[in-house]
């Protein structure tokens, strides 16, 4: 799947089967991410590249250090980075995509967050004082309001903008009139 630092052979594949199911953890990887019912919450500091890049996207709110690194240096190492590319593809724009995927560069903090990449960028010494904050405010939040809006977050992009305000509309008032955020 990824680049062996030991510079062992990769194993030989008989068949495009057999590859396929090796690579379906990591799609059910990305899938339970995106399904879970709760915000992932993830925290970079230091190099996120391949499948460290791809995790801090398909997680809903990343905060990275100043210093962090992001790559995606798969075809540098003679890797299809579909899989990879797959993680992003509904987080970033396409010209990002393509770029961290063609560049293969490693990009800043600064310029991951304006890709989308991550939400927050902090000093490096205030990591865990930024992640305190998002979890004491998810801690606070009634636990319906926090489903709905991941619900929300993971089903409107699909739809047209009309569609999304009604789902937005039909919630808004199932929950808020519901016994947990009434009281």
């Amino acid at each position: 799947m990824g680049r062996d630092n030991a510079g062992r052979k990769a194993r030989d594949v008989e068949d495009a089967l057999e590859a396929r199911e090796r690579s379906e953890v990591v799609f059910n990887f990305y899938g339970a991410f995106r399904r879970s019912k709760i915000p992932v919450v993830c925290v970079v500091q230091g190099r996120a590249l391949g499948f460290g890049c791809a995790i801090t996207s398909v997680c809903d709110i990343t905060i990275a250090s100043e210093t962090s690194t992001f790559a995606l240096p798969e075809m540098g190492h003679n890797i299809m980075p579909t899989m990879a590319m797959s993680s992003l593809i509904d987080r970033l724009g396409r010209k990002a995509v393509l770029y961290l995927t063609y560049s293969t560069e490693e990009i800043d903090a600064t310029t991951a967050l304006s890709y989308g990449l991550v939400s927050r960028v902090v000093p490096d010494n205030g990591l865990e004082k930024q992640l305190a904050l998002v979890c004491n405010a998810l801690d606070k939040a009634p636990l319906a309001a926090i489903k709905s809006v991941k619900e929300y977050a993971t089903n409107a992009l699909t739809m047209s903008v009309e569609q999304a305000s009604d789902f937005a509309r039909n919630m808004h008032s199932a929950v808020n009139t519901s016994k947990e955020m009434r009281g």
